[in-house]
This record gives C-alpha cells, sequence and structure tokens, in this order.
C-alpha cells in the first residue's frame, strides 16, 4: 500500500502557496496605490464620499452611505458599477466520517485540503434603489499541489456453508479536485445606520478525481486449502458534488480614520440547502454560518482595496456513509475594488 505522504513536502507546498499569496498581494496593492495617485483628485477639488461596498466579495459587503453625483457612472442616469478582481485561499476540513455499513471494525479519515481559488465580483446599484446593491460573485480554483490524502479501514467477518470468512480491507488515494463558487447578492443598507441586510443564493461544484491503491486479505477458518486470498491493486474514483444554499444576515462597516480611508468590516449570516453527490447516493441537507471580518483602504473615490478572513461551516444531516458530518470553509481573501 501506498504510503502516506511526507509531512514535509506538505508544510513546503503550503509554505510556498502562502509565499505566492504574500507577492499577489503586494503586487494588488502595489497597483491601487499607483492608480489611486494617478486618478485621485487635486488637491481644493471635490471631497470624495465614503466608500461603497457594492462590490465585495461573496458572503461580505461593506456598508456605507449611496455614492454622491461626483462619482461615476458606466450608464449615466441609471446605474453605478464595481469590478473586483479578487483571490481567496481557502483551507478545507472535515469532521468524523462514518464507518462503512457491515464493517464489525472500520476507520476512515480525510485528510485537510487547500485551494487557491481567483476570479472577481461585479456589482451594479441602480440609481431607482439607491439603498439596494445587487452583487455576482464567481471564483475558480483546484486544490493542486498540495492535495489531500484519505485513508480507510475496515476489518468484517462472515460465515459461509459452517467456516467463518475474515475479511479486512484498507485503501489510500489522493485527491484532485477543482471547485467553482458562484454567489449572487443583494444588500440593502439601513437608513442612518452602519448596518445593511444580505439575502441571496450560492452554488458550488466540486470535481474530484481519486486515484490509489487498494489491498483486501480474506481468511476463510475452519478449512482445508486455498484458506487465504489477496487482492492488492490500484484504485481510480471519479464524482462530482453541487451544492445550493440560500443565505442571510447583516452586514457592518465602522470608519477606523477620519477621512474614510480605512474602515473595518464584517459579516455574519446563515445558510441552508441541499448537496448532489454523484450518482447513486442520496442527497443530504446542509445547514451552517457563513462569517468574514477585515479592512479596507480607500486609495481615491473609485478604487479601494480589501483584505478579510473568511470562514463558512456546512452541517450535513441525513448525509450518505462515507461522508463526514460537517466541513469547514476558511482562508484569507483579497480584492481591488474599481468603479466605473
Amino acid at each position: 500500500m501506498i504510503k502516506n505522504q511526507p509531512q514535509v513536502l506538505r508544510e513546503e507546498a503550503v509554505v510556498g502557496r502562502a509565499t505566492a499569496i504574500l507577492v499577489v498581494i503586494g503586487i494588488m496593492l502595489s497597483a491601487g496605490a499607483t492608480l489611486g495617485q494617478a486618478v485621485a483628485p487635486p488637491p481644493g477639488g471635490p471631497t470624495a464620499a465614503p466608500p461603497s461596498g457594492a462590490a465585495m466579495a461573496p458572503g461580505v459587503v461593506a456598508v456605507a452611505p449611496p455614492p454622491t453625483s461626483t462619482e461615476p457612472v458606466l450608464v449615466p442616469g441609471i446605474a453605478e458599477f464595481q469590478i473586483s478582481p479578487r483571490s481567496w485561499f481557502l483551507f478545507e476540513s472535515f469532521g468524523q466520517t462514518p464507518r462503512n455499513p457491515g464493517s464489525s471494525n472500520g476507520s476512515s479519515s480525510n485528510g485537510s485540503d487547500d485551494f487557491l481559488l481567483g476570479g472577481a465580483s461585479v456589482s451594479a446599484r441602480f440609481n431607482s434603489l439607491p439603498q439596494t446593491s445587487f452583487v455576482l460573485t464567481g471564483l475558480y480554483g483546484t486544490n493542486a499541489p498540495s492535495r489531500a490524502i484519505n485513508n480507510s479501514f475496515d476489518f468484517s467477518t462472515s460465515t459461509i456453508g459452517g467456516s467463518n470468512l475474515f475479511t479486512n480491507s484498507s485503501s489510500e488515494s489522493s485527491l484532485n479536485t477543482s471547485r467553482i463558487d458562484i454567489e449572487f447578492l443583494g444588500v440593502t443598507t439601513m437608513p442612518d445606520s452602519n448596518w445593511s441586510w444580505i439575502a441571496g443564493g450560492r452554488f458550488e461544484h466540486h470535481a474530484t478525481t481519486a486515484t490509489g491503491t487498494a489491498v483486501v486479505n480474506e481468511i476463510l477458518s475452519p478449512c482445508i486449502t486455498n484458506c487465504t486470498s489477496t487482492f492488492f491493486g490500484p484504485t481510480r474514483f471519479s464524482g462530482p458534488i453541487s451544492i445550493y444554499t440560500v443565505k442571510g444576515g447583516l452586514a457592518g462597516q465602522v470608519p477606523l480614520t477620519a477621512d474614510n480611508s480605512l474602515s473595518l468590516f464584517g459579516n455574519i449570516m446563515a445558510l441552508a440547502g441541499f448537496a448532489v453527490p454523484p450518482a447513486g447516493t442520496s442527497n443530504y441537507g446542509v445547514i451552517g454560518p457563513d462569517t468574514s471580518i477585515g479592512f479596507q483602504y480607500r486609495f481615491s473615490p473609485t478604487i479601494t482595496a480589501d483584505l478579510r478572513y473568511r470562514a463558512m461551516v456546512y452541517f450535513n444531516f441525513s448525509r450518505p456513509p462515507g461522508y463526514p458530518n460537517y466541513i469547514v470553509y476558511q482562508g484569507p481573501m483579497i480584492g481591488v475594488n474599481f468603479k466605473f
């Protein structure tokens, strides 16, 4: 059976990915600062309105007063638009996984995983609904090069023609997973408040291919001949999982500087929905929280950058055997927001 990956290799992969993220963060912030200086109004010009929260990442929208007439719009007199390239370094971990049916004794473990997702948010605030923003976000990424390793072991006993058949099996597999996240949110600012209502829906698609090895040993007792048999061979499994959820909650933003250039924002929402695993396995339900907290910095009236930490928990119920009872997604997210 294939041995587990050395821990040092996984740590090196994580450190390498973290270094790459820091480089991306530096480049995005430097670009934002440069563009902000290029488009900032001259001294004595119009005073910029507080940063708008129309184009936050999925699950988080910073709340601010509606834009003033000094802010540019893509479609004059109709709406203001914002585009926000962003990246999410996502850590995935799992709860307990039930044993396979029919096992007298058994165990299985799902290795933790991490993804680097990239994409963008597009938001619109229509002049006819100045207190509400609509945000559409799409992210895509994979778990390469630091893939999760799953292990399982089962031992069972059965009776055949007066003899006892003892079977033990073990397997190890490496997971190659790609992930798509799509989210649509409506955000409505509460009058005379730093808070907003959030509601919307989310779609996730996980496409996984597991490759590894399996070993099965069978012992028949008592017997006369051919009492043992052993199977050793490669395994491969492919199967997508799609998750559909709706969510709702609150978001808030608090200025940290007198000119509103730096602010603290956060949100908390509840989500509920269902998951569709590969064919032949029953659907199951998911519920849980979705929360974020972070900082936003305004380089100019049309350019801001945000850095946050986001965490989601999916509690699975009515789940089929072999699926964990909960999944945790968490990690830092960075974005740069451009108003047009």
